[in-house]
């Protein structure tokens, strides 16, 4: 796998109730805040990860910060609905160890993150209100997904500011960020090869 892919932040669209309902107020956001109508708004947030020689996501999900395998996470028919984000900067040998020991940190250490299912009635009544209401109290043991890559990216350079408030256009408008493309072919090579041995 290149370098730049190892790490890189994953959009993703999915169908259903809650994902719709995170799009609906993601697009009232995006008319408050006047920002370009996007032909597709994703709903959700993951980071690419390579772990002893398997193809890895992490990110906030139900069961909390943990890695799940690529290929049962998001099978090839799913593939139409991701994104794939890079740094625009490709990351050096410190800022890798960093962003490895942030992952690490949340999955198997003492900053292990549970997820904040509060973000659900949060963020309607922060968006309604125009960003001047926020529900849910921050702490240090919860996040969401929008969060929680951000939090990952940061240990390699303020990517986000304010990381607790990040949401789905950050990643879009990012200056530091770009968009991976042609990541299909180099993990349809790599799947292919783990398949065959």
């Amino acid at each position: 796998m290149s370098e730049k892919l190892n790490y890189a932040i994953i959009l993703e669209y999915n169908k259903g109730v809650l994902p719709g309902g995170i799009r609906f107020f993601m697009n009232i956001w995006r008319r408050i805040k006047r920002l370009p109508k996007r032909v597709k708004i994703h709903n959700h947030v993951e980071i690419l990860y390579y772990l002893d020689g398997e193809l890895m996501v992490v990110g906030a999900v139900k069961g909390g910060f943990r890695p799940r395998i690529f290929k049962d996470e998001m099978p090839r028919n799913h593939w139409k609905n991701l994104m794939f984000m890079v740094s625009k900067e490709p990351f050096t040998d410190v800022q890798k160890i960093l962003v490895e020991q942030q992952i690490r940190m949340y999955v198997f250490g003492h900053q292990h993150r549970n997820y904040e299912y509060l973000n659900f009635i949060s963020w309607p009544v922060y968006i309604l209100t125009f960003g001047k209401v926020r529900l849910s109290k921050k702490t240090d043991k919860r996040m969401e997904c929008y969060e929680a890559a951000a939090r990952v990216y940061n240990a390699a350079g303020n990517y986000f500011p304010n990381p607790e408030y990040t949401d789905i256009f950050q990643y879009y408008e990012n200056p530091m960020l770009v968009e991976y493309v042609g990541w299909e072919e180099e993990i349809e090579k790599i799947l292919t090869k783990k398949e065959t041995q």
